[in-house]
């Protein structure tokens, strides 16, 4: 079902224009050792980023996001280390980007003996449970602690008093603590209970399930193709200026700059969510 937590999507408000996405790392910064610079991975020694026939850096290809699904988005947000026995979990630093060497070990062990209830439920004839759990794109721990890389605390901001202001006014099937709901319109569903758009940001996310994210670059533009929605952000990168505020999109209206081979998507003009009309 399209559900997205309700409070989640009230924290990503802030009355901001604009939202930065940076697609894929400086390739002239990640070479050599494993290390934090390059997410742990090793890099060949002497690998150079692709570029495309007419001179951008090349980042086409598949590419998953389910692979974070454990990484929350805010830093010591929780979901990064529960204390024993009940007992409180151990103090978060939210300067920590990654876990070190034995966190992230323990964390693989860990999920090395958890149970795949997928198998379990099939051979237990429990074909509903299956289903769920078959239909869950399965993730793997990161080193990584928050989604949100900068600022550097992996915090988000506070909302602004226009944040607060929209964030009033956005309907959800999900209800939120102390919440009466009413139910008198389609109105009172938003765009992700209708299965229309999960918008921005929330489609940069990863998600129980559908993550495929495919790039494709023609001259002059960056193609983000979603599996979810089957939505698609077509992002010019020739320096053109954004069009008319009055002119919206569910997704925004992006555009995009090269920084060294770092892609960089600025995007503004969003078309509201569903919010009921108010009466004058």
């Amino acid at each position: 079902m399209c559900l997205l937590s309700r409070a989640l999507r009230r924290a990503l408000i802030y009355g901001f224009a604009a939202f930065l996405f940076v697609a894929i790392v400086d390739a002239q910064s990640i070479l050599g050792q494993p290390s934090e610079a390059n997410h742990f991975i090793e890099t060949p020694n002497g690998w150079t980023q692709p570029k495309t026939p007419w001179g951008d850096p090349d980042i086409q290809g598949m590419w998953p996001i389910s692979f974070v699904g454990s990484v929350p988005l805010e830093r010591c947000a929780g979901g990064l280390g529960r204390g024993r026995a009940g007992a409180p979990p151990p103090p978060c630093d939210t300067s920590k980007a990654f876990l070190t060497e034995a966190e992230y070990q323990e964390r693989l062990d860990a999920t090395s003996k958890q149970v795949d209830r997928h198998a379990a439920a099939i051979a237990a004839g429990n074909f509903g449970q299956a289903l769920q759990s078959g239909v869950t794109d399965p993730t793997a721990p990161q080193r990584q602690t928050s989604l949100i890389v900068d600022p550097q605390n992996g915090k988000l901001p506070e909302m602004t008093a226009e944040g607060k202001r929209l964030s009033a006014l956005m309907k959800s099937s999900w209800a939120l603590p102390g919440e009466t709901q009413e139910w008198d319109s389609y109105l009172d569903f938003d765009t992700w209970d209708r299965c229309i758009t999960r918008g921005m940001p929330s489609s940069m996310m990863p998600y129980r399930y559908n993550n495929g994210v495919r790039i494709m670059q023609v001259p002059g533009y960056v193609i983000l193709d979603l599996e979810m929605v089957h939505e698609t952000r077509i992002v010019p990168v020739d320096g053109r200026p954004a069009l008319s505020p009055r002119i919206t999109e569910w997704m925004g209206e992006p555009r995009g700059r090269w920084e060294g081979n770092t892609l960089v998507i600025e995007t503004t003009n969003f078309k509201a969510g569903a919010r009921r009309p108010t009466s004058a």
